[in-house]
């Protein structure tokens, strides 16, 4: 099962309603729920939402959950969109909730088809329902779109180019048993390159698997420095009374220069450090209650 959030630093955000016709994907519309006023949201203690996609292998919901992704990186960038779509979300600012609708889709009465334009309309629907046009900005995009999966990261960790000119590309005429094997796991075989060129960061981010202790670890010590901690009824259901230190281990070895200034100055704060061959092992002690503080504050 892919596990997939989306999350806003700044501005709360929650999806309602998405509709895709892509490949495998044809005439499928999803709700979810519930509202970020349902959700309370608003709140100190928002209650935690969580969406299934439940389906068997080879109908298309890691291609659900790549494609929304990949849809808000090209919102993001302005970009076109080369398949039809429609998209609702809350998204709340000046404490407001608002609900914003972003479709390129129309039906074509005379092919009695569904199509699309390649730039998409956007709007805002108020509490009645009622439609009123908007332009596409960041003030109605979410702050960040984190993604996350248990399952295949191949198409995930492709250079996004690469995976734009693979979504739009035209499949030859397929069955749809033949198109069912096109979303199996590991179809189709990409190659992975790497790709340092892009100029600007995105707000779309994938954490490969082997990221995952490391950015568990940082957000630990986010909420550590923090006078009022939000992870401590997990850490509590967790059973876990008490985080009392970790440890880092660096090699220095072909290491960048300025990636080992960093290392010493984290070696400034330990309290104690191992040395074997080219490899630091950097042992910190949280009994120092301004220690995650003085960690954040690093980087």
């Amino acid at each position: 099962m892919d596990k997939f959030r989306l999350k806003s630093l700044k501005l709360p955000m929650k999806l309602k309603r998405f509709f895709i016709e892509y490949r495998v994907l044809q005439d499928l519309e999803i709700f979810f729920g519930p509202s970020l006023k349902e959700s309370k949201a608003f709140t100190d203690s928002p209650a935690y939402n969580l969406d299934f996609l439940v389906g068997v292998n080879g109908t298309g919901k890691s291609t659900v959950l790549r494609i929304l992704f990949e849809l808000f990186r090209l919102l993001e960038r302005q970009s076109a969109i080369p398949f039809p779509f429609e998209l609702e979300y809350e998204i709340e600012k000046n404490g407001q909730a608002k609900t914003i609708k972003i479709s390129n889709r129309y039906q074509d009465l005379d092919k009695e088809t569904i199509e699309y334009k390649q730039t998409p309309d956007v709007g805002e629907i108020d509490n009645n329902g009622k439609y009123k046009p908007s332009e596409l900005s960041a003030d109605i995009l979410p702050d960040l779109v984190i993604a996350y999966t248990t399952g295949s990261e191949t198409n995930w960790s492709i250079v996004e180019d690469n995976y734009l000119d693979y979504i739009t590309s035209p499949l030859p005429s397929l069955s749809q048993i033949e198109l069912a094997i096109q979303e199996l796991p590991g179809k189709p075989q990409i190659t992975i390159e790497e790709d340092d060129t892009s100029t600007s960061e995105s707000k779309c981010l994938f954490i490969p698997s082997n990221d995952i202790s490391l950015i568990t670890l940082c957000g630990l010590l986010t909420d550590l420095a923090k006078p009022n901690r939000r992870l401590s009824k997990i850490l509590e259901a967790s059973k876990i009374s008490k985080l009392s230190g970790f440890s880092l281990k660096f090699r220095k070895l072909n290491s960048k220069p300025q990636d080992w200034e960093k290392v010493e100055e984290l070696a400034k704060l330990t309290s104690k450090c191992l040395r074997i061959g080219t490899d630091y092992q950097l042992i910190f002690d949280l009994s120092d209650l301004n220690l995650p503080k003085r960690l954040i504050e690093i980087y």
